[in-house]
């Protein structure tokens, strides 16, 4: 009895290690990723030719998937995209390949979030002045001022 409280045990520390390291989080989303290939049959074995553009159009998808902690998620896409044969590009390369300024863009948010805060700066500042709304002429489909899981302002 007592050597299966220890193998029990060691199983718990190491679960825990695994949950506390985010490895246990990787593990399952590989499962859940190769899961999704094993059913889907009809899935080309060569991941399909894609231009350079969306090629690093998916590779900002993912890392915002990845900043956002949707790892499963992130797995799942880079299945379906095609990307496991691939080498991925450093958040270096996507920044001087989409044109951002390496200086200006911060290092702390997903790259998307840079491309619309800059996308939206400059739709702003090439309308017109508005008039001011009334306080019930509300759009039907505002955003809040920031993210809400992380937290980043609009």
């Amino acid at each position: 009895m007592d050597g299966l409280s220890t193998v029990e045990k060691f199983k718990e520390q190491l679960l825990g290690r695994l949950k506390d390291s985010g490895e246990l989080d990787q593990i399952m989303a590989n499962l859940r990723r190769a899961c999704f290939q094993a059913t889907r049959p009809d899935a080309p074995k060569q991941p399909p030719k894609t231009s350079p553009e969306t090629y690093v159009m998916c590779q900002l998808v993912k890392e915002f998937l990845e900043s956002c902690g949707m790892w499963a998620s992130s797995s799942v896409f880079e299945a379906e995209a095609g990307l496991d044969g691939y080498q991925r590009l450093s958040r270096d390369a996507l920044i001087a390949d989409i044109g951002l300024d390496p200086a200006t863009t911060p290092s702390d948010i997903p790259l998307l979030y840079e491309v619309l805060r800059q996308a939206r700066s400059k739709h702003t500042r090439s309308q017109p002045s508005q008039p001011s709304r009334q306080s019930g002429d509300r759009e039907r489909h505002e955003r809040p001022a920031t993210d809400i899981r992380l937290g980043i302002p609009y």
